[in-house]
C-alpha cells in the first residue's frame, strides 16, 4: 500500500481470524493509520468485530473442515471490496495462511496477499522440518529430537535429558505444548494427546537428528496428529 500526501487512493486490509490477539492489534493499528479494516472469523463473536476499527465483518466456513468453501468465501468478500481506486490487501493471520498460500492464484488481479510462498511457509511451519534446516545449515537451537512414529516415542523419551519441552511438529498457539520434568511425564503427556487429538491415529513425519548445540532448553517434537484439535476462541 503505496502512501503520498495526494494520495486519493482508498485503503483496505481483509484480515481473518478476528477471534486472536493478533488481529485485535492489526485491526486497531491498520485502523489508526487510516487503512480501512474488514474483519473476518468462522464465528461473529469475534473480538476484533466489535472494534471501532473494524469497518465490516464477515463470516467464512471453518477452514479446517471445507478448506475449499473458506476459499471461495475470501475470494468473494474481497471480490466485494475490490475497485480500480482502492489498494486491497488480504491478511490471514493463523493456519489458513497456509491455505491461502496455495491458493494465491484465486486471489490475483484482486487483492494481494501479505503471505511468502508457501514452501517458506512450511518450511517454519513445520518443527520438525525446521529443526532439520538448522542443523543442515549449522544454526544453533535446543536440542531437538523428532520423533518418526508413536512406538519409537517410548524409547527416546526414557533416553531424554529433562526438563523438557513436548511439541506437535505442526501445532500453533501453543497447542499440545508441555513442559515435562520426566520420562513418564512424558509418556503421560504424550499418550493424552494421541488419545484427545486424533482418536490414536498420527501422521508420520520425517526423522531428523540430534542436534546439540550450547542450549539449555530441549525439545521432543512430537508427530503431527491429525486432524488438528480446533483452538479455543481468545
Amino acid at each position: 500500500m503505496k502512501e503520498g500526501k495526494n494520495s486519493k487512493r482508498k485503503k483496505v486490509c481483509i484480515l481473518t481470524f478476528a477471534r486472536s490477539w493478533n488481529a485485535v492489534v492489526a485491526t486497531r493499528d491498520l485502523g489508526a493509520h487510516g487503512i480501512k479494516v474488514i474483519t473476518g472469523d468462522n464465528m461473529y463473536i469475534a473480538a476484533s468485530n466489535f472494534s471501532i476499527h473494524s469497518k465490516g465483518f464477515f463470516s467464512y466456513p471453518d477452514p479446517d473442515s471445507d478448506p475449499e468453501g473458506y476459499i471461495d468465501k475470501l475470494v468473494k468478500v474481497c471480490e466485494k471490496y475490490n475497485a480500480p481506486d482502492t489498494d486491497l490487501v488480504l491478511m490471514p493471520l493463523h493456519t489458513d495462511s497456509f491455505i491461502v498460500a496455495a491458493n494465491k492464484h484465486r486471489f490475483e488481479g484482486i487483492a494481494k496477499t501479505a503471505l511468502p510462498e508457501r514452501d517458506k511457509i512450511d518450511l517454519i511451519g513445520n518443527k520438525a522440518s525446521l529443526a532439520k534446516f538448522c542443523a543442515e545449515k549449522g544454526i544453533h537451537i535446543p536440542e531437538t529430537v523428532v520423533i518418526d512414529s508413536a512406538d519409537e516415542f517410548e524409547s527416546i523419551a526414557k533416553s531424554f535429558s529433562y526438563p523438557a519441552f513436548l511439541k506437535i511438529s505442526d501445532s500453533n498457539a501453543a497447542i499440545g505444548l508441555h513442559k515435562v520434568d520426566s520420562a513418564g511425564e512424558a509418556i503421560k503427556h504424550f499418550k493424552n494427546d494421541v488419545k484427545t487429538m486424533s482418536n490414536n491415529s498420527i501422521c508420520p513425519v520425517k526423522t531428523s537428528p540430534y542436534f546439540k548445540p550450547p542450549c539449555r532448553e530441549r525439545t521432543i517434537a512430537l508427530p503431527s496428529f491429525s486432524p488438528m484439535a480446533n483452538p479455543a476462541p481468545a
